[in-house]
């Protein structure tokens, strides 16, 4: 498809200049879902439009089009018939990942025979039959498929069609269509993704994302995403006014039997314009927040968010549309301020997680940092942690106090904790901030579990300081307890799910501490510059807590074994450790589903439909074992773990005030290693294949026979493995064969005759070992 062809199908055909009540009136015209009431049958010949690789061909059938705007804007399109879809994909990861839910099948002359199109304006092939339709009504098939997108996929498409049209550059085209292989598929061009076209297929309630390109004026010579940014705002700082002193609905909940709170929040949002001429602005919020108004200089403005909850019976009711549309009286000017005032209430347990929980640029860079001041409201008996410097307090009711904080070093993520009866225990520790946990009282015994819940960051933060040579960017490190089950790390400030502070196996509660303190280096130093660099951010602070419990716990090396033997268990749909303390439950028993979880590389998507655990085990489990296993590999070059911290080491440094990469970490491995290690990280990161390796040996005068068949793999896959020897007299020793072929014998000569021979030893392969 021509260049031309692919601009002006996304072509912007509003007239005039755009104002809220035009908004507004497009918004609740398009929800009505009015298209012809009479079918317009295909052109002999049939009908072609695409985007980019992607080719439509309307070749036989029945159109009918959405009813114009007041501005004579067609933003959709029905058919029911005959048609095909074509698409080439330039990104080889892609295609890999594309054949894992095709079974190999490529997409070419797919057929369908219904398709529902949505485009920000006209597709030019159409715009002449759209003309003359003059009467329309409500259509069954496109109120079905919008309600789905709603409802199933919390995803207003009208918001983003008319959003879109007051955005100078924005493209947004949505085709989905009924496949006769597949069910419905969705091809999307999303200017707000930083990947923006994409394949999505809808299964068991989860959708899977088949592909994700760039532009292709982004992409580079192999057609792999090159970053490049197009968000229209950068957040620098926020305000917030938050008042918590109403109760919420919820029960008390915790071992301390926190009561939530249903908090009332004010975010006062300073932007930086990156382009000019936009008139709308869509706003990632969390879904279970209520919007109750959006003003810029005092004014309110007309915004737009589906209350999803109302619409079905099994839907929590407060749930909502996570996309705020917001339209603005003006058009933005490049380098401007741009002030919103955002309020809402929604209910919180005794903390608020992650990003989300606050409005934001949608598509913006990945956790933009900025500064953050809190001024919150609470009752007399709640106890308030956040992050920054505490200002000052001032009592405002008989029983409530006003707290002021705030943070004025950049983070890309701000919060705060609060607790009912807290406990305080700050330890200090040479060469670390001051480390404080705030804990819930729920015991005797609570004081003691709380200064060791300090004492172990610490000891974690004084660690990982030596080990990768930078100090934690904070001025100090505050821990609260959560009721909750997860752990969270920001800039200076932790989340530990409350259970680590009285219940925690030995062992798994030091990983689990000092897998959060990690993240004051790999997520907040060095930070990810996009979800397929998630790995180093998780992978490394759970292999960075492993190597924490190893170096520092009585009886570390055994524990560092019982994790990696879970993981390698849980990676290849083993039960043999189901109950180890380090287990995370992302074992998956059908060899099918398990073979279709995509790399280390793809991130979040290595998850399917039938897999839904395997983004979280590749990121948790195989990340960290692919470490475990770089580190064996330089060891057994150069005689120890320096060359491996030294890497570390040099990495962290090299990104202080830049996004990482893969690609960047691969440079670094090979910059100080002997040898090209790039295709260690082609079979691990970015590729699949877990080993199967059956092995048997025997003696044959001074030489070990052994004997080796590799499954599992695909061709080419080729591994160092080695061979633990005990020789008589009670003396180790240490000897590897790189195993490259489906089957092949290696004959070692030895310096004496062996007792015992290990294959394997210490998990240093990712790998099922079985007698042959």
């Amino acid at each position: 498809m021509s260049k031309r062809v692919c601009l002006g199908l996304l072509a912007l055909l509003l007239v005039g200049t755009p104002v809220f009540a035009e908004g507004l009136a497009d918004y609740a015209l398009l929800r009505e879902w009015r298209y012809a009431t009479t079918t317009q049958p295909v052109p002999a010949g049939g009908l072609r439009f695409g985007y980019d690789t992607a080719t439509f061909h309307l070749e036989s059938g029945q159109l009918r089009f959405a009813e114009p705007t007041a501005a004579g804007v067609v933003t959709g399109l029905v058919f029911e018939g005959r048609g095909s879809f074509s698409m080439t994909v330039p990104d080889p990861l892609e295609r890999e990942q594309l054949g894992r839910f095709t079974k190999g099948a490529v997409l070419e002359n797919v057929t369908f025979t219904r398709l529902v199109l949505r485009a920000r304006g006209g597709v030019p092939e159409l715009v002449g039959l759209a003309s003359t339709a003059t009467a329309f009504g409500p259509q069954p098939l496109a109120r079905e498929r919008h309600e789905h997108w709603l409802e199933d996929r919390w995803f207003d498409v009208d918001a983003r069609v008319v959003g879109a049209g007051r955005i100078p550059g924005d493209n947004y085209l949505r085709v989905e269509f009924e496949s006769d292989e597949w069910g419905w598929l969705t091809y999307e061009v999303d200017a707000l993704n930083p990947e923006e076209i994409q394949l999505l297929h809808r299964e068991d309630g989860r959708t899977e994302v088949w592909l994700s390109l760039d532009l292709p004026a982004d992409r580079d010579l192999n057609g792999r995403p090159t970053l490049v940014q197009h968000d229209h705002l950068t957040l620098e700082h926020v305000d917030f006014t938050i008042d918590l002193q109403k109760a919420g609905r919820e029960s008390r909940t915790g071992r301390a039997e926190i009561q939530p709170r249903q908090g009332q929040f004010v975010a006062d949002l300073r932007f930086r314009a990156k382009q000019a001429g936009a008139q709308a602005l869509f706003l990632d919020l969390a879904s279970d927040a209520k919007v109750l108004a959006v003003r810029r200089n005092g004014v309110d403005l007309p915004f737009v968010r589906d209350h999803i909850g109302a619409r079905k019976a099994d839907l929590d009711n407060r749930l909502y549309d996570a996309s705020l549309l917001v339209f603005l009286p003006a058009p933005l000017v490049d380098g401007e301020e741009v002030r919103l005032v955002v309020e809402y209430e929604t209910e919180i347990a005794n903390y608020v997680a992650g990003r989300h929980w606050y409005p934001g640029e949608s598509g913006g860079r990945y956790e933009d940092r900025h500064t953050g001041r809190f001024t919150i409201t609470v009752p007399e008996k709640i106890e308030l942690r956040a992050m920054g410097e505490k200002l000052g307090e001032e009592r405002v009711a008989p029983a409530a106090r006003r707290e002021t904080w705030e943070m004025k070093a950049p983070s890309g993520m701000l919060t705060f904790a609060f607790a009912e009866r807290a406990i305080e225990e700050t330890v200090l520790q040479t060469g670390v901030p001051p480390v404080t946990a705030f804990g819930l009282r729920g015991g005797a015994s609570a004081k003691n579990e709380v200064f060791n819940v300090a004492a172990d960051v610490a000891n974690a933060a004084a660690f990982f300081t030596r080990l990768f040579g930078t100090p934690i960017d904070a001025e100090k490190l505050t821990v609260t307890s959560i009721v909750s089950g997860h752990g969270q790390a920001f800039r200076g400030f932790l989340h530990l799910a409350e259970s680590t502070f009285f219940a925690a196996a030995g062992g798994a509660a030091e990983r689990f501490r000092a897998h959060e303190t990690a993240h004051q280096w790999w997520g907040h130093q060095v930070a990810p510059a996009s979800y397929r660099d998630d790995w180093l951010v998780e992978s490394f602070a759970e292999y960075s807590a492993l190597r924490f419990v190893e170096a520092t716990l009585p009886d570390g090396p055994k524990l560092v074994h019982e994790a990696l033997t879970n993981y390698r268990d849980e990676l290849t749909g083993s039960i043999g450790s189901a109950m180890s303390r380090f287990g995370r439950g992302n074992i998956e028993l059908n060899d099918a589903d398990r073979a279709n979880i995509g790399p280390i590389a793809l991130g979040y998507r290595a998850s399917t439909a039938k897999a839904p655990s395997g983004g979280r085990a590749v990121l948790y489990q195989k990340g960290p074992y692919v470490l475990h296993m770089l580190r064996k590999i330089l060891a057994r070059q150069t005689k120890s773990d320096e060359l491996f911290d030294k890497i570390l080491r040099d990495f962290v440094a090299q990104h202080q005030d830049r996004p990482a990469t893969t690609e960047a970490f691969v440079a670094t491995v090979n910059r100080h290693a002997p040898a090209d290690l790039g295709w260690f990280f082609r079979q691990w990161v970015y590729g699949t294949g877990i080993p199967t390796y059956a092995w048997k040996y025997e003696i044959d005068g001074s030489t070990l026979v052994l004997s080796v068949r590799q499954t599992g793999v695909p061709a080419g896959f080729s591994m160092p493995v080695p061979i633990e020897l005990e020789l008589e007299g009670g003396k180790k020793g240490l000897v590897g064969v790189t195993v490259s072929k489906a089957e092949e014998t290696f004959r070692l000569p030895l310096p004496g005759k062996p007792k015992k021979v290990v294959f394997n030893p210490e998990n240093a392969v990712l790998a099922k070992v079985e007698k042959w």
